[in-house]
Order: structure tokens, then C-alpha cells, then sequence
């Protein structure tokens, strides 16, 4: 669906992936699931590029079936300015909110 809207993507399948992709590229937007393996959070992940990777200003995205966050991830979607998208919700939607922000940059 990216590719299709005009934007390449790189998958990764765990949080060190994650922050291998960051030290080594620059994003222009990431997305990150909200619930990892291993009991993870995907804000932890964000907060991680926030602070040391090169798309540290790179719009953020959760994706969560998830529809109540906790007080202490409200805060963290707030203060880092993160947006997020709930599973279930139009894909094109989604991905059309992404190719926004990244042209809005």
C-alpha cells in the first residue's frame, strides 16, 4: 500500500532491528506497533529514536488494537508528539495520513 502511494518502506521484525535500521538510515516517518514480543512496548522504541537515532524529528506512529493506553503512554504519545492509528481502521486511511505528514516535512 505504501509503495503504491509513492513511499518505500523498510520492515523490521524486533526492537533491535529497529534501532540498527535508525543508526544506519534516515526516516521520514516510523511506525511502530505498540505491542511487541517479548512484552515490549513500541513507545520504548520511539522514545529510543526520539533520543539517539537521525529521524529523531521523523513523524511517529503507533499501530494498536489497543484502544485504551495507559496514563504513563498517553503521556509519552503527547509529549513525543506521537500519532496513532488503530488496528481495524482503513489501511488507506492510514497510510494516506503518513505520506501527509512526511510531505508536510
Amino acid at each position: 500500500m505504501m509503495r503504491m502511494k509513492g513511499l518505500c518502506s523498510i520492515a523490521v521484525a524486533d526492537e533491535a532491528g529497529a534501532a540498527e535500521a535508525a543508526s544506519n538510515e534516515s526516516f521520514a516517518a516510523v511506525v511502530v506497533d505498540l505491542n511487541l514480543r517479548g512484552g515490549r512496548s513500541g513507545l520504548d522504541v520511539l522514545q529510543r529514536l526520539r533520543a539517539e537515532g537521525r529521524s529523531r524529528t521523523a513523524p511517529m506512529f503507533i499501530l494498536t488494537g489497543q484502544r485504551d493506553l495507559s496514563s504513563e503512554d498517553a503521556a509519552i504519545v503527547r509529549d513525543h508528539h506521537v500519532q496513532i492509528s488503530f488496528k481495524g481502521e482503513s489501511l488507506l486511511r492510514f497510510v494516506d495520513r503518513i505520506k501527509a505528514e512526511v510531505e508536510r516535512i
